[in-house]
């Protein structure tokens, strides 16, 4: 995730907004900035709301011991904190370039970027473990029990996110708040950045 100076940008599943600096306007292909001022704010709402009842559904006693149920309670979870941390980047943005969160500090700027590509990875993971598992289910049912556990699916859920976190930790050292007040990577690891990781980021 980088943020330029003359072009700013962060990129979410689905959802990609560019803004210039100088005019601190969106361009003619978006929606006019003022929409997505009051847009944001409901999506996210909306989106807190839905998966909150996904994981208290999912939560219940008689949901609780299926590991399909297990990972969509944590699918929500993961999904809610890539809501709430892209949109309020990009919210806070519009209101004032100022108020951005990647802004605050060296520290900050590494910490959002890792977090936010390492939920949104866990997050595209948690899907295909899910669909993995139903997979199983209806292919092997009498060996779905043994297999398809809460227990098995908690150990892949936490081999899955610190796996995810060590390929993402590149952020750690590779980011940085510039003196123009950016958000961006360092010119050493241009290469990595421009060439590299865009291959490792595809893969996982």
């Amino acid at each position: 995730m980088s943020i330029h100076q003359e072009s700013f940008y962060i990129s979410i599943p689905n959802l990609t907004i560019w803004s210039n600096d100088a005019a601190d306007t969106l361009p003619s292909a978006t929606l006019p900035r003022q929409i997505f001022v009051v847009l944001f704010p409901c999506m996210a709402l909306t989106g807190v709301i839905c998966n909150t009842l996904v994981f208290v559904i999912m939560r219940r006693r008689r949901m609780s011991h299926l590991s399909t149920c297990y990972y969509m309670g944590i699918l929500a979870i993961a999904d809610t904190i890539v809501l709430l941390l892209g949109l309020s980047v990009m919210w806070l943005y519009l209101l004032n370039r100022s108020w951005s969160l990647l802004l605050k500090s060296t520290f900050v700027c590494k910490l959002v970027s890792l977090l936010f590509y390492t939920v949104c990875d866990v997050s595209v993971w948690l899907v295909c473990m899910m669909s993995a598992d139903r997979c199983i289910a209806v292919t092997r049912p009498l060996h779905a029990s043994s297999i398809c556990t809460v227990r098995r699916a908690r150990i892949f859920v936490l081999i899955l996110v610190i796996s995810i976190l060590l390929i993402n930790m590149q952020f750690l050292f590779t980011h940085y708040l510039s003196n123009e007040n950016d958000c961006t990577y360092h010119e050493r690891y241009e290469f990595f950045i421009e060439h590299i990781w865009p291959w490792i980021d595809a893969a996982v």
